[in-house]
């Protein structure tokens, strides 16, 4: 199974601004960006497409194949930072973010979800996608979602894969044989 998992592209929000599951306009170079992606993708008329449900990854995964209908699903949604979505992180209280600093893989964010949270749910998405035994599959996500994919894969520890680089719409290629022979081609092409 071919797999892509690609990162929306630019946001329209300030980049101090803490925005996980809110739903966030796509910036002004979303035309330029989508055709650039759809140069690196070789899709197949049988590919399946997944999306989280927030309007910054449907909007992509609806432009970039319109002869594809997207599957939405929630499993795949950013961090839920909870009290602190659409914040700026200096407004944030020091003390519970510090506390989430020094351990955001375990540590929820207040009123929201921990890392390990994303991660327990981006995998359990992950591993059905790959008993569903697609030809190809495209997935289009945070960068979040896709870092525990990859750590996952990789045997990454969370607490180290923000190592791994995952810019806006760029693309990460995965080969599956089967769940336990998976083989990543390129991060963040």
């Amino acid at each position: 199974m071919e797999i892509y998992l690609v990162r929306h592209t630019r946001v329209a929000i300030e980049k101090s601004v803490c925005y996980g599951q809110s739903d966030i306009e796509l910036a002004d170079s979303f035309p330029t960006e989508l055709t650039e992606l759809q140069r690196k993708l070789n899709l197949r008329k049988d590919c399946v497409i997944y999306s989280s449900p927030l309007k910054r990854s449907l909007h992509l995964a609806t432009a970039i194949f319109p002869a594809v209908q997207p599957i939405t699903d929630i499993r795949l949604m950013e961090l839920n930072f909870g009290d602190w979505e659409l914040k700026k992180w200096e407004e944030l209280n020091p003390q519970e973010l510090e506390l989430w600093m020094n351990d955001f893989v375990n540590v929820p964010c207040t009123g929201g979800e921990s890392y390990s949270d994303l991660f327990q749910r981006s995998t359990a998405f992950f591993n059905q996608c790959l008993r569903e035994e697609h030809k190809q599959v495209l997935i289009i996500s945070h960068g979040g979602v896709i870092r525990s994919i990859l750590s996952m894969i990789l045997q990454i520890p969370l607490a180290r894969s923000f190592s791994l680089q995952i810019d806006y719409g760029k693309v990460s290629k995965l080969n599956a044989a089967n769940t336990e022979n998976i083989l990543v081609e390129y991060i963040n092409n």
